[in-house]
């Protein structure tokens, strides 16, 4: 079973880390210099190869403000929700697979049993904070009653383009 899990990291891994590394190397070759780091950077920005810091002053000279930190923040908390639904679906498989081979053992049945209810509790863990972020940014915003909040012109949720 431990090869099992070694194996889906691994190839998880190996699916899930060279993808934004490969993405980024077509701006990074067409300005390669630290002179054209706002070029760089408004490049990756169009092509959506960059989502975390899309303003070039502040990626490039730390020149900063307020909104580039929300931003940072909004793009965080997307990136997040993305990836827990994934580790969920995960979850409900491995669960799945340890209840399904468990071959009568009482105590592999619990332990699928115990990692399926265990996926469950985080995805609603995942919805209640899905509220609780689109509650606070619809409070700070003052967009109170008007669904889901738009924020740095789209839904926050949902990946910038």
């Amino acid at each position: 079973m431990r090869m099992l899990r070694t194996i889906i990291v691994v190839a998880t891994l190996l699916t899930v880390l060279p993808a934004p590394a490969l993405a980024q190397q077509t701006c990074a070759r067409q300005f390669p210099s630290r002179e054209q780091c706002v070029d760089r950077v408004k490049c990756q920005v169009e092509q959506g190869e960059r989502y975390f810091i899309t303003n070039p002053a502040c990626a490039c000279s730390g020149d900063c403000q307020f909104g580039d930190f929300v931003g940072l923040a909004v793009e965080a908390s997307r990136f997040i929700f993305g990836i827990t639904g994934s580790l969920a679906l995960i979850m409900f498989a491995v669960g799945g697979f340890w209840w399904l081979t468990a071959g009568g053992v009482a105590e592999r049945i619990e332990k699928g049993k115990s990692t399926l209810v265990a996926a469950v509790v985080g995805i609603i863990i995942i919805f209640g904070a899905w509220v609780l972020v689109n509650s606070l940014l619809a409070a700070l915003t003052g967009q109170i009653g008007a669904g889901p909040v738009k924020i740095l012109g789209g839904d926050w949720w949902k990946p910038a383009r």
